[in-house]
């Protein structure tokens, strides 16, 4: 993966910009993905930002929900995305969270950030492949893809949704 992991790395700090835009396709989506995995860490907060106003959207579409969950999945700073997370589903008289929860797509980004892998059985064999790799053990350059751990990311956006989701009951 090494060398195939410094040009992902170098094109996706190319793409970072117009990433939200590709997101519509299935290959657009996998594209960005897997993009996202490759990613140095300003790379990565630079995807996330794309995602602001699009959240919700993003997360009931069929393809480009894959690509925003690979993005949270694997951002380090899970303060940043955590908050964009509780920003954009938390707002409104019915916060976003319950259209999101109620979409069979929507439901799998909440799924698998609380549930993780157990929740595996909702998504499609392509999306677990992509979703698999864990960017803590991926090496581009000799580095860890990512310095957290998977489960400590995942804790951490599970705590940061709580409140939103608590606003459902």
């Amino acid at each position: 993966y090494d060398a195939d992991g410094a040009r992902l790395r170098s094109l996706a700090a190319h793409a970072a910009d117009g990433a939200a835009h590709v997101v519509a396709t299935r290959k657009g989506s996998l594209a960005v993905a897997r993009l996202t995995t490759a990613a140095d860490a300003k790379t990565r907060k630079k995807l996330l930002k794309q995602w602001k106003g699009r959240v919700a959207q993003a997360a009931t579409h069929p393809h480009a929900r894959l690509a925003l969950l690979r993005c949270v999945d694997v951002v380090d700073d899970t303060v940043a995305s955590g908050k964009l997370l509780s920003a954009e589903l938390g707002t409104g008289a019915v916060p976003a969270a319950l259209d999101v929860a109620l979409d069979p797509e929507g439901a799998k980004l909440l799924l698998y950030v609380l549930a993780g892998p157990a929740a595996t059985k909702y998504f499609d064999p392509a999306d677990l492949e992509v979703l698999s790799e864990d960017p803590a053990a991926l090496l581009v350059d000799g580095a860890p893809a990512s310095k957290k751990a998977r489960d400590k990311r995942r804790a951490e956006l599970k705590d940061a949704l709580s409140p939103c989701l608590r606003k459902l009951a």
